[in-house]
């Protein structure tokens, strides 16, 4: 404790004597002199907003200006904020998805054939930080064509808009990552905010697959780490699958909540072909 607040009392002081250091190399009376000629000749505007570059303050009973951001500065650092945020964001998708289509699917674009389960997926991202302190994700099942990828690309970008990094590959994928060494992704897949299985299930079933795939999944369930599912198995396929499925099984279903991706045929508008009957000549 003693160290502790010696360490305070020396780090205050510190800051003391830079403050000090500044005012005694005339910082003040270099300011104040600038004020002076400032008051006589005017004060400096943008030539594009017309905002002042300078503000006056009174310090210790001296009047001095100090430089302040216009208008245009803080647009500018907006823009440079926005593009700097935006580079981030590239750099993240690029690095969960191996399709390219999967950057363009957001809760935005989704359709409303299944606005419960979209509404849940919104409900997890924005809980995310509170489920991610315990490990707890999500498996989305269901027949096929009900949007299980699709929402869980969507729940992807939404998260890594907000800065998270995030994973989404196939069983496959993982397995083959675990195989090399060297493979960055197979540090990634442990150490990512949130890993993504997509199309579990359809992957080759052999016992080194099965072995690859426990270590990943036991890996992140042992570190408390989110993992989202999606898969065409029911919930009792995976609960009554053999050994070595069921160890994976049995720490997915408990980290998990299942929540089943029903699948409502979407209309086939011929507007959808209009494009095409033009080069087509089927008009």
């Amino acid at each position: 404790m003693r160290e502790s607040s010696l360490s305070s009392s020396n780090s205050a002081h510190s800051g003391s004597q830079a403050v000090g250091d500044i005012l005694n190399s005339g910082f003040i009376n270099k300011a104040a002199e600038r004020w002076r000629e400032m008051k006589e000749y005017g004060i400096p505007t943008c030539p594009k907003c017309g905002c002042a570059k300078f503000a006056e303050h009174e310090y210790n009973g001296v009047m001095v200006v100090l430089p302040v951001t216009c208008r245009c500065d803080d647009a500018l650092a907006e823009k440079e904020e926005a593009a700097r945020k935006a580079a981030a964001v590239d750099a993240l998708r690029k690095n969960c998805f191996t399709a390219g289509s999967y950057i363009g699917y957001t809760f935005e674009s989704c359709d409303e054939r299944n606005p419960k389960e979209v509404n849940a997926a919104k409900a997890y991202v924005e809980n995310f930080a509170a489920f991610a302190a315990e490990g707890r994700g999500l498996l989305l099942f269901g027949d096929v064509g009900g949007g299980k990828t699709y929402i869980a690309a969507s729940i992807a970008n939404a998260l890594m808009e907000k800065g998270r990094r995030v994973i989404m590959r196939t069983v496959s994928d993982l397995i083959y990552a675990m195989q090399d060494r060297g493979n960055p992704l197979a540090s990634s897949m442990m150490g990512c905010d949130l890993l993504i299985i997509d199309d579990y299930g359809a992957e080759r079933d052999t016992e080194w697959s099965k072995e690859g795939l426990y270590r990943v999944v036991d890996g992140r369930y042992a570190s408390r780490r989110p993992m989202l599912i999606s898969t065409n198995l029911t919930t009792g396929e995976l609960a009554s699958a053999a050994m070595m499925d069921r160890r994976i099984n049995d720490r997915l279903l408990e980290r998990c909540r299942p929540i089943r991706i029903p699948v409502v045929k979407r209309r086939v508008s011929r507007a959808n072909y209009e494009e095409m009957d033009k080069i087509l000549g089927l008009e």
